[in-house]
């Protein structure tokens, strides 16, 4: 809440407490209807989550929208403007409290965004539906303890400025509604007083502001930009890049496979495997006891094969010699796990 401070120090816990309340009563329904969540709230400020960041930043909108009414009809007193911010990201998660660095740049951007304003990151604007969000670029900013400038956009303020000076309007004429007998001229006619100098200066800037922002918002017609074959076309680039990526992949795994299966049978004939277990059971020693990274892991990628084929005859000669080294202090415990997974997969 802009000036929170300022109304901390100058008003009694009375007042504080009712203003307070009052921002409650016209925030907190505004996130229940977007399905938000409160983390906190310090002082004057929310911390909120959201399964969308479309409906963060349409609750963003809707909070301002609820606080310039409320400010037109509200006494001065009573009175407030807030500062939004929404990011997008990865968060830790402790104890019901949410913290991390996207919860700090959301902290930056509320202290750079202007009052009665919706500032949102570019991970906001990638991910949420344009279509329902009028937005504005405001730039790349450089924010404290941030290490990367962060591009930061806004929702396109013409329409609350439009609804502000309305609104001001308004007022203006309900406090012409009450004028008294004596504002009232001998012809019989009401006077029209002038709106107070601050009135009048604050209604130019707004309709200025949002004849600006809607000039310099791509609402006018633009020149279409043309677009290379690299911006038409990347989309699909990297989804087929992907595709071919992820077949070579499988294509050298099997590969990979089809070799060791191949030199396997061709020092392991499985047909002759009861005779050969002897040179297995030396070999898986050797392999272990050379405490070589690369020799374990093969020999026991050569017992996993080995272990989908075996004979009747050689199943429990082969079981026993891999629980002989079940406890051999060279294996790690990711390897003992591996070994005894073969010996659960033998029939």
């Amino acid at each position: 809440m802009k000036g929170f401070t300022t109304k901390a120090a100058t008003q009694s816990r009375q007042q504080l407490q009712h203003l307070l309340e009052l921002q409650d009563d016209i925030i907190k329904p505004a996130i229940k209807h977007y399905d938000g969540t409160i983390v906190k709230t310090i002082g004057d400020a929310f911390l909120v989550t959201f399964e969308s960041p479309t409906d963060a930043v349409l609750c963003g909108m809707k909070i301002q929208e609820n606080i310039l009414n409320h400010n037109a009809r509200a006494a001065s007193s009573d009175q407030m403007e807030v500062r939004i911010a929404v990011n997008s990201g990865e968060v830790n998660i402790k104890d019901e409290d949410v913290f991390g660095e996207p919860v700090n740049i959301t902290s930056r951007i509320e202290a750079i965004a202007e009052p009665n304003e919706v500032y949102f990151t570019e991970a906001v604007y990638l991910t949420m539906n344009k279509n329902e969000i009028p937005t504005a670029e405001v730039g790349h900013r450089k924010l404290k303890g941030i290490p990367e400038e962060i591009k930061v956009y806004k929702v396109m303020s013409e329409q609350t400025n439009l609804i502000r000076a309305k609104l001001k309007r308004e007022q203006m004429a309900m406090a012409n509604a009450n004028l008294s007998k004596d504002e009232i001229n001998t012809s019989g006619t009401e006077k029209k007083p002038e709106p107070a100098p601050e009135i009048k200066q604050e209604l130019h800037k707004l309709e200025k502001e949002g004849a600006k922002e809607l000039a310099g918002n791509s609402l006018l017609p633009q020149p279409k930009a043309t677009k290379s074959f690299w911006q038409k076309h990347k989309k699909k680039i990297f989804i087929i890049a992907f595709i071919f990526l992820f077949l070579l992949l499988i294509t050298i795994a099997k590969e990979k496979e089809r070799l060791q299966k191949e030199i396997i049978e061709t020092k392991y004939p499985l047909e002759q495997l009861k005779e050969k277990l002897p040179d297995l059971k030396k070999d898986v020693v050797a392999a272990l006891e050379s405490r070589d990274a690369d020799k374990i892991k093969e020999i026991i990628s050569r017992l996993k094969i080995l272990s989908q084929n075996l004979p009747e005859n050689s199943q429990d000669d082969f079981r026993n010699i891999i629980e002989g080294q079940l406890d051999n202090p060279n294996l790690k415990p990711a390897q003992r796990q591996e070994l005894k997974k073969i010996i659960d997969s033998i029939k």
